[in-house]
């Protein structure tokens, strides 16, 4: 049947949001997607039926204004910082130490997908034994392309592949719509059982590395409702009630994120620098928003964005030498270990530091240790008070 005018709506929309919020990725998945169906079919009669004039409309409505107000207010330098600073980078080599070979997004697939991980051989199965219906056909086109190219980059985090989650949930509910096979429920119940128990290793060493004794009840409770997942629905797995084990992985798994969320995660405090920072400058009376010092804040050596959500836009992400002009300057400084050499180098002879505080943690985003030390801004000597004779 044709395509429906509120699809066609629904689908450019879709592409113009995700041109927006990750650029090309959104009709990379698309263009994949058309041609390995075109690939498999050998016709594209019913691409006419997408709806291109709409594409172009909403996409040059939405899109356009955003592009004009970049170019203009960057004089162009954005396109070219992109490219050059990030996109060539990913495809050049493991950009920022996140190389990985290909099969690294396959390894981390159960636990990215958890708790439907039980699931995803049957989903597998399906694709392979149905590849020729139609709906089947689509679903393959659209996760296989786009997978193999995110194994291929050689820059890999773990979140790249979601574009390919649709697909797979698509195939994972086809799956379910019929008795599982044997062989899907061995496999399934076998690489769910796996993934609860290496998740809950994973909470175990975060206690152990990042917790204190009294984080241990909550660790610990969090690790027991995952390995329940994982035991609840292998048990009806094996009884052949695929439905309501996953309905029961569903209910446990959103258990166990919400308590690694909302209880274990906040205690881990050294995973957490921006918020112990913010709270350190306040504590100290050094954030430029009770307004006792001009801001902004300079950061050297530590540029994750959390660190401008919780000390304002205005901070300055510098290095060493922009956190010595700031002190001099009179505003507070922020310095990461590797950048003290330069800021003290940057800093007039005899120039006297006053280190209010300092934090220790981790970027787990890089898997860097962090150690970081906050400065008090320099205050003009009082000027000589003139005496009368």
């Amino acid at each position: 049947p044709a395509t429906g005018q509120t699809e066609k709506l629904l689908f450019w929309l879709g592409v113009a949001f995700s041109l927006l919020l990750k650029g090309p990725v959104g009709p990379m998945v698309m263009g994949l997607s058309l041609l390995a169906l075109w690939s498999w079919d050998r016709k594209a009669r019913w691409m006419k039926d997408i709806g291109w004039g709409w594409g172009l409309v909403i996409i040059l409505g939405l899109v356009g204004p955003w592009t004009l107000a970049i170019t203009v207010a960057t004089d162009g330098a954005f396109w070219s910082t992109m490219v050059a600073g990030d996109v060539a980078p990913k495809i050049a080599g493991g950009q920022e130490g996140h190389g990985a070979l290909p099969g690294y997004h396959l390894a981390v697939a159960p636990f990215m997908l958890f708790p439907a991980t039980m699931l995803i051989p049957a989903a597998l199965t399906l694709g392979w034994k149905h590849r020729d219906a139609p709906a089947i056909r689509f679903a393959l086109c659209w996760l296989v392309p786009t997978w193999l190219v995110f194994e291929l980059v050689p820059t890999k985090l773990v979140h790249y592949t979601l574009p390919t989650f649709g697909a797979l949930a698509w195939l994972m509910a086809g799956a379910l719509a019929q008795p599982l096979g044997r062989w899907s429920r061995i496999l399934g119940a076998g690489l769910m059982s796996l993934t609860c128990l290496v998740l809950a290793i994973a909470l175990l060493y975060l206690l152990k590395t990042y917790g204190e004794p009294v984080d241990a009840p909550a660790v610990i409770f969090t690790a027991l409702v995952t390995l329940a997942t994982a035991g609840g629905a292998v048990m009806l797995l094996f009884r052949k009630r695929a439905a309501l084990a996953t309905l029961f992985a569903l209910a446990f798994g959103i258990a166990s994120h919400s308590l690694l969320a909302a209880v274990v995660a906040p205690r881990l405090e050294p995973l957490w620098p921006a918020p112990r920072l913010d709270l350190a400058l306040h504590r100290l009376g050094l954030a430029p928003t009770e307004g006792n010092l001009p801001g902004p804040v300079a950061v050297a050596g530590y540029a994750e964005p959390s660190v401008v959500f919780r000390l304002g836009t205005q901070t300055q992400l510098s290095d060493g030498a922009g956190a010595a002009a700031a002190i001099l300057q009179g505003r507070p400084a922020i310095v990461e270990a590797r950048e003290e050499a330069d800021f003290r180098a940057a800093l007039p002879p005899g120039t006297r530091l006053r280190a209010a505080g300092r934090i220790t943690g981790v970027n787990f985003s890089k898997g860097w240790p962090l150690d970081l030390s906050i400065y008090a801004p320099l205050r003009p000597a009082p000027a000589p008070v003139e005496t009368t004779p």
